[in-house]
């Protein structure tokens, strides 16, 4: 009974990951871009709450191999593909790497369509829910991904995962609103600084999968009857059981354990 409590009540994790690791720190893996490190940051963290996400023949001793053989997987035509990652090519591996891997995905999106412009709150209130967030921008001639995992206030600024920076796990950008609405960096690319703008927010969370809560609910509901039917012979005729489907949820967890 003990088990079924637990798997009821939703964990929280928290805000900051801190075992990012992976970095794109091989430049002979022309196929593999920081698209392909930006997720499979994230992917590796939710693997930790899952052990599914990141295949067990995927998972050598060094970290930095991990990351290299995780990022040629993804660079496969069912997920990323090889190469530079444009936003539908991420949103749709996403989708496609959790199907495939049976866990379930919740995730949320500003960027995608040309109407929408990521917004500061977005990526605030999806850090907040537990998510985990990959940030594309862009500049004249080029973009880059990174993977958002925290952040800081007063003033607002983006803790990120930098494939462009092996080695160090954390880069903290503030940003500004331009004249055009969207969220501007400061950005390092090449030895210049670049003015760069927040184009796409996505955030990722890896679920239980449906099928759980179907299983979880099935399995309650068995018991309800059982125990329904092993008790109906206490009632008196003059007392009317209540219908199952008035019972509060505090009577029903009483009522099905009770000794």
């Amino acid at each position: 009974m003990i088990i079924l409590i637990m798997i009821l009540v939703s964990p929280q994790y928290s805000v900051a990951i801190p075992n990012f690791d992976y970095d794109w720190s091989d430049p002979t893996q022309t196929n593999e871009s920081c698209g392909h490190i930006a997720l499979a940051n994230i992917l590796d963290y939710w693997d930790e709450k899952f052990n599914s996400l990141v295949p067990q023949n995927l998972e050598p001793n060094q970290a930095e191999n991990q990351a290299d053989e995780l990022s040629q997987a993804l660079q496969h035509t069912d997920y990323l593909g090889p190469g530079e990652v444009d936003n539908w090519e991420m949103w749709k591996g996403i989708e496609n790497w959790f199907k495939n891997r049976s866990v379930g995905l919740r995730r949320n999106q500003q960027g995608l369509y040309d109407d929408e412009i990521p917004k500061w709150d977005f990526y605030d209130s999806e850090l907040d829910r537990g998510e985990k967030i990959l940030i594309l921008i862009q500049w004249q001639g080029g973009g880059h991904w990174l993977a958002g995992f925290s952040k800081k206030t007063n003033p607002n600024k983006f803790v990120v995962h930098d494939p462009n920076f092996p080695g160090q796990n954390e880069q903290e950008y503030d940003y500004t609103i331009d004249t055009d609405g969207y969220m501007h960096i400061k950005y390092r690319f090449n030895n210049q600084i670049r003015d760069a703008k927040v184009t796409q927010l996505i955030s990722v969370t890896a679920t239980p999968e449906p099928s759980t809560f179907i299983l979880l609910g099935s399995t309650i509901f068995g018991m309800f009857l059982i125990k329904k039917k092993n008790s109906f012979i206490t009632y008196h005729s003059t007392q009317t059981p209540k219908p199952a489907a008035s019972l509060h949820v505090s009577e029903l967890v009483s009522f099905l354990f009770a000794g």
